[in-house]
């Protein structure tokens, strides 16, 4: 993502080593870092189609699917998924 991107919402996955990301042209997926919550490298921008839903929620996971994929986010940051969800990324 380009530094001169504003980024609005990002939310990291525990199954996988990704983020997700809104920033001002739409939602990115970005590779994070094993050992703390920090995104290393972009891996793509979604489409502006990729549907974002809610499928499951535990004590301290949510589960995610985001298009095909599915992810297992910390319950730390539902807020921040469900603001990718919605479209909503002012916070």
């Amino acid at each position: 993502v380009a530094a001169r991107t504003r980024c609005s919402v990002v939310a990291p996955a525990a199954t996988a080593t990704a983020a997700a990301a809104t920033v001002d042209d739409g939602l990115h997926l970005l590779r994070a870092s094993r050992i703390r919550r920090a995104a290393v490298a972009h891996l793509e921008r979604l489409p502006d189609s990729t549907h974002v839903e809610l499928v499951g929620n535990q004590f301290v996971i949510t589960e995610w699917q985001v298009g095909d994929q599915r992810y297992t986010v910390p319950k730390s940051s539902e807020s921040a998924m469900t603001r990718i969800a919605t479209g909503d990324a002012t916070g």
